[in-house]
């Protein structure tokens, strides 16, 4: 295409060539200040629409470089909504009065007619000669362009302000039977226009709704002020409507953390559906941390700081003294069918289904001292072990702990005898199994730690070992003394003593062998309902190799310090907790 320059006229030749099956080509041409010609090219893309031939009319001047809207692409099942400057947001119009001053694309914007159909891809129209651009102060030929302000040939553009022919812009994809919905998101993300069959009701998708930071999408509204008629989407659209967006601020929650005796730790603000940080982890003297829970009674429920915050919410820190060991669920077999004392056979399957720690030393006198103000035992020390101690006293003192550590105690005590001091001679006991503070141990929760839990090399004559010199202080080697906790080998858990130094209370009733022979497994047991007498276990520093074994069991009155001739069997007891 040839562009001229002849007598100071800019001369434009405009063309309508092929380029794509959605696009149509114009070039327009310039003569500058020099001799230099410009061309500039600009190309309609149809997004998917269909151009219908037709003529492009060129009335152009060097005042005015512009280019005429082609008539309308059409697509199936959709309405064009006029020529745009972006292909993304579709907010920018295009002007054809405003001059050609460079390369552009103009993209077709559609709009789905409610009733649904496929649109077919665009094709170009056919080409167009162009005219040949005469003087525009002679306006003699019909097809040259005059002054824009005398609009004689009806090819002719004319004021802007009076679009009189048909190939001039109009309102783009006007329709009388439908009517635009559009949406004002009011700070929110953009949702594009909708257009609706006069009477039909507006379909918007439940997942179109627009988001903005910090808020969450209230509804869509008629009005912007007050925001008190939320839009009905079942009722007929009659005319063009604009709908406004209510927002409403994210709530913030507050995430509190107790450390129960640990050093603090800030609470956290959370915006709703975010997800809370896991802080640093809180220290405490002579503690192990072990996690943050939901709850404070029996820290079952350990906290997911991968869960979204939903409310304002407290964690509370659970620890356990420093010479805990934990003891996973398992299954074992409790008891033996060979024959050697009573009470030991028939041999049974017993399932723990909840694990638990379990003190790696028996308890000390220096701990018994600080929690009962009172140190019955017979042989002195600080790192030995407590003993001449009942059963009443033992699970008082799991009360004290509890209290003292924070925890919710797991015994219920009442109707002590004397109301206070030592010894206690009689007292009503029951236990709430799911409350968080210490207690003794099951006898099979005993027993199965003893043997070093499931899974663990243990299953051995005694806690850790077939050799009961390498792990107890017994009649044959402890000189017939109580010796200092943890100077022997540890067994397969890492717990200290299990056999040997001082007999260890439990909590369960003793029966000879019908309560854990009437059943071939048990779960969980917690012993009989009732007895006189009260477990125990492990032999001490006085016993020989048959009651230091792990399966041998021991019983005694709870009251039981001393026997008739003064003589203490020197029983003690260690501690378990949830």
């Amino acid at each position: 295409m040839l562009c001229k320059k002849s007598n100071a006229l800019v001369s434009l030749i405009l063309s309508f060539s092929f380029i794509t099956a959605i696009a149509l080509l114009f070039t327009v041409c310039k003569a500058d200040d020099s001799d230099t010609t410009v061309y500039y090219t600009v190309v309609f893309d149809s997004n998917g629409g269909t151009h219908e031939a037709g003529e492009i009319f060129s009335s152009k001047s060097t005042s005015r470089r512009t280019v005429y809207q082609p008539g309308d692409p059409t697509r199936a099942g959709w309405v064009f909504k006029g020529w745009f400057l972006d292909n993304k947001t579709f907010k920018e119009p295009y002007d054809f009065y405003s001059k050609v001053t460079g390369d552009l694309t103009l993209y077709a914007k559609w709009a789905p007619v409610s009733s649904g159909g496929g649109g077919s891809g665009g094709t170009p129209t056919k080409p167009i000669t162009p005219t040949t651009p005469t003087n525009p102060t002679n306006p003699t030929n019909p097809t040259t362009p005059t002054d824009p302000t005398t609009p004689t040939d009806p090819t002719t553009p004319t004021d802007p302000t009076t679009p009189t022919n048909p190939t001039t812009p109009t309102n783009p994809g006007s329709d009388p039977g439908v009517a635009v919905v559009s949406f004002d998101s009011n700070g929110g993300s953009d949702i594009l226009p909708r257009t609706v069959h006069i009477g039909d009701a507006l379909n918007l998708d439940p997942d179109e709704i627009p988001t903005k930071d910090k808020f969450t999408f209230d509804e869509w509204y008629t009005d912007d002020n007050t925001f008190s008629t939320p839009y009905d989407f079942s009722t007929p659209v009659t005319e063009d409507i604009t709908l406004y967006a209510n927002w409403e601020p994210v709530p913030v929650y507050t995430v509190s953390f107790e450390t129960n005796g640990g050093n603090t730790i800030p609470d956290q603000s959370v915006e709703s559906g975010s997800t809370a940080a896991s802080p640093s982890t809180p220290t405490r003297s002579g503690h192990t941390f072990i996690d943050w829970y939901v709850d404070n009674i029996t820290f079952n429920n350990k906290y997911d700081f991968s869960a979204p915050v939903t409310a304002n919410i407290t964690l509370y820190a659970k620890w356990i003294l420093d010479y805990m060991v934990w003891v996973p669920a398992g299954s074992f077999e409790m008891g033996t069918n060979d024959y050697v004392q009573i009470g030991e056979k028939p041999q049974h399957t017993v399932t723990i289904t909840i694990g638990y720690y379990m003190a790696r030393y028996e308890v000390t006198q220096d701990l018994y001292q600080s929690v009962m103000g009172d140190n019955p035992s017979v042989y002195k020390g600080s790192s030995l072990p407590v003993e001449t101690v009942n059963w009443y006293e033992a699970v008082e003192f799991c009360n004290k702990l509890s209290e003292q550590e924070g925890l919710t105690p797991v015994y219920s005590l009442s109707n002590r005898a004397p109301a206070a001091g030592y010894p206690i001679t009689n007292m009503r006991v029951s236990a709430n199994w799911n409350n968080n503070g210490y207690r003794l141990p099951t006898e099979a929760e005993w027993e199965y730690a003893a043997r070093g839990g499931d899974g663990s090399p243990g299953n051995y004559v005694y806690s850790g070992s077939n050799n009961l010199d390498s792990v107890a202080w017994y009649l044959g080697n402890s000189g017939n003394t109580t010796h200092a906790v943890g100077t022997k080998a540890p067994n397969g858990l890492g717990i200290y003593d299990m056999t040997g130094n001082v007999w260890e209370w439990c909590w369960d009733w003793y029966n000879d062998s019908s309560y854990y022979g009437s059943a071939p497994s048990l779960t969980d047991p917690t012993g009989p309902g009732s007895g006189s007498t009260r477990v125990m276990r492990g032999g001490c520093y006085s016993s020989d190799n048959v009651p230091t074994r792990s399966v041998n069991r021991w019983r005694h009155i709870p009251s039981y310090r001393v026997d008739a001739n003064n003589v203490s069997e020197y029983q003690g007891f260690r501690i378990v907790c949830r």
